[in-house]
């Protein structure tokens, strides 16, 4: 297990480079150090650069310890490719960075406009739709969610909210027909998927990625488990942010409204 120290000692632009690493440690293991630093943009010495802020001597030794990561799983059938608190440390250190951090006031900004906030999704992004909406609701933002497909879509009024769609993929197929269907509507729609380029992402008014290494369907005989924290994080800080801009506004109209009082008197 690569400690917390050593992931910290990593830059912005270091840290997407090894969540690369964890999405695709099987191709990586092929790759060379040239080839991989092709693959994704940057220098060779950048790669070097992040193998020794990991403790490793080098390429060679990192290729290394993902082929012991992967003999492990293999004498285990129950456990994780890759521990979930490892690519949410990653994803924290994102939230830290001042551009996901202004994607993020985007999207709460967009929510802060409208009245109210419907989630949707569907299997485990529909629970976190769930979630969305009673933590919204809990912070004072009326919300509600859709998880069910045949639920009909009330769209009377789609200047008075604000959709976010959740999907892993962004490319589940309720969730992409009824954004279609609020889009047509002009409701304003906010994607969070694991990737950026996906259909969902691609039809978003703001599009919020959390990339995190997807765990293997070979490892779990429930299929992909990709871990949904990164979202959770998303969900609550969203409402923190919204929550924030709406008490900003009500300020600044009761501070207009205060000097209009004193003008007129």
């Amino acid at each position: 297990m690569i400690e917390d120290s050593h992931l910290n000692k990593l830059n912005d632009l270091e840290s997407m480079v090894f969540e690369q690493v964890l999405k695709e440690p099987e191709c990586i293991m092929k790759m060379t150090i040239r080839e991989f630093a092709s693959s994704v943009h940057v220098s060779p010495t950048t790669i070097v650069r992040m193998t020794r802020k990991l403790g490793f001597s080098g390429w060679n030794e990192m290729k290394g310890y993902l082929r012991a990561q992967r003999d492990k799983v293999s004498l285990k059938a129950d456990a994780a490719e890759y521990d979930n608190l490892l690519a949410f440390e990653l994803f924290t250190k994102r939230l830290r960075n001042p551009e996901y951090l202004k994607l993020i006031d985007e999207a709460a900004k967009l929510l802060e406009e409208t009245e109210y906030t419907v989630f949707i999704g569907v299997g485990t992004s529909g629970a976190l739709a769930d979630y969305g909406t009673k933590y919204f609701n809990n912070a004072g933002l009326p919300a509600f969610e859709v998880t069910d497909p045949y639920q009909p879509l009330m769209t009377n009024n789609a200047q008075s909210m604000t959709v976010v769609a959740l999907s892993i993929s962004g490319k589940t197929n309720f969730i992409i027909g009824s954004v279609a269907s609020y889009k047509r509507d002009g409701v304003k729609v906010i994607s969070i998927t694991n990737e950026m380029n996906n259909t969902l992402s691609n039809m978003a008014d703001v599009a919020i990625p959390y990339n995190v290494a997807a765990e293997s369907s070979k490892v779990h005989a429930l299929g992909q488990l990709t871990t949904q924290l990164p979202v959770v994080a998303l969900l609550e800080r969203l409402a923190h942010r919204t929550h924030s801009f709406r008490q900003e506004k009500n300020k600044n109209n009761s501070e207009k409204g205060q000097t209009f009082k004193s003008g007129f008197l």
